[in-house]
Parts: structure tokens; sequence; C-alpha cells
């Protein structure tokens, strides 16, 4: 793989970069609604968005600054190894996102779920599910030193352990990728899969307003997971033996993995509450600024209609008193 990436080096640099870019202004979006709009804060829903679109952003961060890792490793090898293990921890933690929509979306589905409500008292436990669990695997190949440069990022390298051959410490940097990375992705893929069969079965049986306002809310974002992982997971299992991977499967990795936070960006935006809810929100702002126009307009107009009858006040108060017509003219005076 590392001759392949070599070769290739300068246009999956680029990839990465335009897919890291991409995902950080969309992260950015995802975090400037959720803090602006008025209602999306107290929707659960959004609340695992919004924790989604903070992994997509803190990958994003350690994308820009983790290209390169050969170069990185060189020069700073303790920075990478931080990187490593930041990366590793990151790239768990937005899988666990996902798979807790596909769970809440079979909660609502098998009767867990009856209302919001019962929504909104699980997100502390999946809180707890997608940023704990994953330091669990993280740390892993710590014990191994195992973290460092590996092909274009710092993440997993062959470990640095005395006393064993080369054949041996690759074959303990595979059971890590496995045990501490692809292992997990792939249960939680299988399980999400399993809840979609299951949930799109019922809905076609059983149509519910519920159901589906939460189903459409949410089915995209643990289907981009699938679609994203499916490059990196299927290289390392069908071409890690023969040791063969291919340059098409690296890029499609690169580019959508990178590219995640865009592609939840681009779904959150389509969503019909959010379309709703920022269509509201500029309303608002528009009709604030028209009333605060209409008022400064009526002020000046009544300042001006008050200055114009107070001169004519005036000068029928000189016209009248000065006419030979007024008997009360030295009266007035």
């Amino acid at each position: 793989m590392i001759e392949i990436i070599r070769e290739h080096e300068s246009d999956l640099e680029k990839l990465a970069y335009t897919g890291t870019a991409l995902s950080f202004l969309g992260s950015l979006f995802i975090f400037w609604s959720y803090c602006v709009i008025k209602g999306l804060n107290r929707s659960p829903a959004f609340r695992m968005i919004f924790h989604l679109s903070i992994t997509d952003f803190l990958l994003t961060i350690n994308g820009i600054i983790n290209v390169n890792a050969p170069e990185i490793e060189e020069d700073h090898p303790k920075f990478c190894q931080v990187w490593g293990f930041a990366r590793g921890y990151i790239s768990l933690s937005s899988m666990f996102w996902p798979f807790a929509f596909a769970h809440s979306m079979h909660c609502f589905y098998n009767g867990s779920f009856r209302s919001q409500n019962d929504w909104k008292k699980k997100i502390k436990y999946y809180k707890f599910f997608c940023w704990g669990l994953p330091i669990a695997f993280a740390v892993l190949p710590l014990f191994f030193n195992a973290y460092g440069a590996s092909d274009i990022y710092c993440w997993l390298k062959v470990p640095d352990l005395p006393g064993k051959t080369q054949q041996e410490l690759m074959e303990i940097k595979f059971w890590l990728a496995i045990i501490s990375y692809y292992g997990p992705v792939t249960i939680i893929v299988l399980l999400m899969l399993f809840y979609y069969i299951k949930i799109i079965r019922y809905l076609i049986m059983n149509p519910s307003s519920e159901a589906n306002t939460v189903f459409y809310s949410l089915f995209f974002y643990p289907l981009i997971v699938m679609i994203t992982y499916f490059f990196s997971v299927g290289d390392r299992f069908i071409n890690i033996p023969s040791g063969h991977p291919t340059l098409f499967m690296i890029q499609a990795h690169l580019i959508l993995r990178q590219l995640q936070g865009f592609l939840n960006a681009v779904v959150y935006c389509m969503g019909r509450k959010f379309r709703e809810k920022f269509k509201k929100h500029f309303s608002h702002r528009r009709d604030q600024k028209n009333k605060k126009f209409m008022y400064y307009s009526d002020h000046d107009s009544m300042n001006s209609s008050n200055s114009d009858s107070s001169f004519l006040n005036i000068s029928s108060f000189h016209t009248s008193a000065r006419s030979p017509m007024n008997p009360n003219f030295l009266q007035n005076y």
C-alpha cells in the first residue's frame, strides 16, 4: 500500500484537502444554525445531529493537520502519535453517532420510544455510548506503541516491540486494526443494516406519522456512513490477504471519508423541519427589520406633522390676531 500511495501522493493529498475543506464548511454551517435558529436545540434529532457534526468538525481539523504523515513522523514523532490516537478515537465516535440514529429509529419502530420526551430522556445514554466507548478501543494500540505514520495520515503503524520479527509485528498491527477499529465498525454497520431492514418493513406495513417523521429526519445519516466506510473496510478485508490494494478504493475512501461532514450538512439542509425553521427564522428577522423601519418612519412622520401643525397654528394665530376682522385682536396680545 505504501508504494501505491507514494506514487500518487500529490493527487491523494488534493482529494484529502478538498474533502476536508468542504466538510469544515458544512460542519460550521450546522454549528451556526443550531446555535442561532430558535427551536433547533430543543429537538432530540437536532441534538444528535449537532453531536455528529462535532465529530465531523474534529475529524476535518485532524485531517488538515494530519496529512503527509511520513514528514510529521520524521520531524515530530510524539506529535504524530497524539494525532494518530485522536484520529482513531474521532473516527470511531463519528461512526457510533449514526448508529445511535439507527437505534433511535428502531426504538420508535418497536415501541420503546412512544414520544419525543422518551427520546430526550435517552440522549444522555447516547452521549456516554458515542463519546465514551470509543476511548476503550482507541486506547488499545497505545499499549503496543502502535500509533504513528500510516499511509497518508498519522494512525496505526507497525508497533515498536523489541524481540519480535517483522512478520510478527505486521500480524500485531493487523489484529490491532481489526480489534480497535475495523471490527467495531463492521459490527455497527451490520447492526444498522439489520435495523434498516426491520424499520423499512414496518413502515411499509404499518405507516405512522410519528415514526415517519423520525425515520425520514435521520434516515440518511447512517446511510452516508455505511457508504463512506464501505470502501475502507471493504478494501482492508478484500485486499489485505493479497497485499494488493486498489488505487480506486483508496481514492474513494479518502474523498468520501473526508466528505462525510459535507454530506451530513447537505442532508441536514434537505430536512423538512430544518427548512421550515430556517425560513421562519429569516422571515422573523425580516419582519423585525420592517417593524423597526416602520417605527422610525412613523416617528419621523409624526415629528414632521407635529412641526407642520404647530407652524400652521402659529401662522393662523398671527393671521387671526392681526386681522382687522378679529375683534379680540388686542386681547390676544
